[in-house]
C-alpha cells in the first residue's frame, strides 16, 4: 500500500477511505505518465478535497505559474493546519508541506515576491530547523539581494 503522505481530514466513511486509498496508489503508480498522475490526483479531491498530496501533484503539473502558485498556496494553508511546526521532518505528514513551501518560494521568488519567498523558507527552517533542504543558503541569497532561490 502507498505510504504517501496525506494531510488534511481524512474521509470520516470506510468506503470513501478505500478509494482515497486507491486514488492515491494509483496516483503514485502512475510514475512518468504525468496525465494519469493528474486524473488520479483530482479524483483523491473529489473524495478528500483537503488531500495536500493530490493538490500538490496538481500543482507540479499546473497549467501556469499562477495556478501553480494558487495550488501550492493551498496546500501550505493545509499543512499549517494540520501539521505542528516542531513535526520531524520524516514523519508522513511534514513531507508535503515541507515539499509545498520549497517550491512555493522558487515560484515566489521567481515573481519578484521576496517577502513571500523568504517567509516561505522562515517557515521551512521552522520545521526542519536540520535545513537538509537547503533553505537557509536560499534565505540568505535572498535576503541579501539575489532573488533567484536556485543558482
Amino acid at each position: 500500500m502507498l505510504e504517501i503522505d496525506m494531510l488534511g481530514p481524512r474521509p470520516v466513511d470506510e468506503d470513501d477511505n478505500r478509494l482515497l486509498i486507491q486514488a492515491l496508489d494509483a496516483m503514485e503508480d502512475a510514475g512518468d505518465d504525468l496525465a494519469q498522475a493528474v486524473v488520479h490526483a483530482r479524483w483523491a479531491l473529489e473524495i478528500d478535497p483537503a488531500c495536500a498530496s493530490a493538490m500538490l501533484v496538481l500543482a507540479e503539473n499546473a497549467r501556469n505559474r499562477a495556478e501553480r502558485i494558487a495550488l501550492l498556496k493551498e496546500v501550505v494553508s493545509i499543512g499549517k493546519r494540520e501539521v505542528a511546526p516542531e513535526s520531524d521532518f520524516h514523519i508522513n505528514n511534514t513531507r508535503v508541506i515541507m515539499t509545498a513551501l520549497a517550491e512555493l518560494g522558487d515560484e515566489l521568488s521567481a515573481v519578484g515576491d521576496v517577502d513571500g519567498a523568504a517567509n516561505c523558507l522562515r517557515l521551512l527552517l521552522d520545521m526542519e530547523p536540520q535545513d537538509r533542504l537547503e533553505a537557509r543558503i536560499a534565505l540568505e541569497r535572498i535576503e541579501g539581494g539575489g532573488l533567484a532561490l536556485r543558482p
